[in-house]
């Protein structure tokens, strides 16, 4: 159902959830080896300022990293997040160039440090194929006998988000909805609109979520492509939670107020555009006009209170195109008349 292109919401979202400490911290206690969990001191845990990747690849990929105690001694854990759709079987080695961007921003900053503390690198993958590729730099590396030990060597971790039912998704509740909203982008969002909304209702009984909560709903509306604007109020109105139903419908009627004077002209002159939000399409099912019907009633009885006689006449012998345009206008109008008179 989107409505606005906005920039690389993927990588918004991936920022906005593991720029937070705690959110980090319940990632990586998650997918880390069990043997370096324990020895890590999550207490020192602290994001670093800076990107690393390749300026030409910022639009597939983007990073964080943070600096943690270790056996207190100072270690470095990079998450390079990858939504590019098929994985690269040249990992290792781009990481190997953005382990050594690391190492020197380190070595500039610090210039006395006698030495350089580990990077522990994770790829945490989004695309819609499973990473089959090579996790270690040597098996890039065509090594003639008697020269490995002269060769660099490392290898990185991956979190394939392909590779995990939703139901095994691990870490706080803020982590489990973002890795679920970005592991259904790339397969239909609308297969997980479900899940999704019922883990966005457990998060509104926690005080410090809004803001996660804000970012998820707009992910949701930006990114999916499947389902329309009556699918997406079906869903929120089933969470029976009226503070996610509130900011859920206002974020919705900011996008397609932002694009709706191209969004109006396309709908009607030329029918429903695959992805938009509003869906226009003339012909639907007659099952899908009276749930736009419903859809329609609901909005206006929640912004306007009762509905006239003569406009439910109205609405109940309307085509599921005309619905439609109704549920766009009845968003941003002033009163019920403007709706159908606007």
């Amino acid at each position: 159902m989107s409505e606005e292109p906005i920039q690389n919401p993927h990588d918004q979202l991936f920022k906005e959830t593991f720029s937070h400490v705690e959110n980090a911290v319940g990632f990586f206690q998650s997918y880390l080896p069990a043997e370096l969990r324990t020895r890590l001191d999550w207490g020192t845990l602290k994001l670093e300022p800076g990107k690393y990747t390749d300026e030409a690849l910022r639009g597939s990929e983007s990073d964080l990293l943070y600096t943690v105690q270790i056996d207190q001694s100072p270690a470095l854990l990079y998450c390079l997040f990858e939504h590019q759709s098929t994985p690269d079987a040249w990992m290792p080695l781009r990481l190997l160039r953005y382990i050594l961007n690391i190492w020197d921003q380190y070595h500039k900053q610090d210039p006395k440090a006698k030495k350089l503390p580990p990077v522990l690198p994770l790829v945490l993958f989004q695309g819609g194929a499973t990473w089959k590729a090579d996790l270690s730099l040597s098996g890039l590396i065509d090594i003639p006998d008697g020269l490995a030990a002269y060769q660099p060597e490392f290898r990185h971790l991956l979190v394939d988000l392909n590779h995990i039912n939703a139901e095994e998704l691990q870490g706080t509740l803020i982590v489990r909805a973002s890795l679920l909203a970005l592991k259904a982008s790339s397969k239909g969002m609308h297969h997980e609109l479900p899940r999704l909304f019922q883990l966005l209702a457990e998060l509104t009984h926690q005080d410090s979520s809004l803001s996660m909560i804000r970012t998820l709903l707009r992910y949701i509306c930006v990114v999916d492509n499947d389902s329309d604007l009556t699918e997406y109020i079906k869903q929120v109105e089933a969470t029976q939670q009226p503070k996610l139903q509130e900011e859920a419908m206002t974020i919705a009627e900011q996008l397609i107020t932002k694009g709706r004077q191209e969004g109006r002209q396309e709908g009607r002159q030329e029918g429903r555009q695959e992805g938009r939000q509003e869906g226009r399409q003339e012909g639907r099912q007659e099952g899908r006009q009276e749930e736009a019907a419903k859809t329609l009633l609901k909005i206006l009885n929640k912004r306007f209170g009762s509905v006239p006689q003569s406009i439910l006449e109205t609405i109940s012998t309307a085509t599921s195109s005309q619905l439609e345009v109704w549920i766009d206008d009845s968003l941003d109008a002033e009163s019920v008349e403007q709706v159908f008179n606007g």
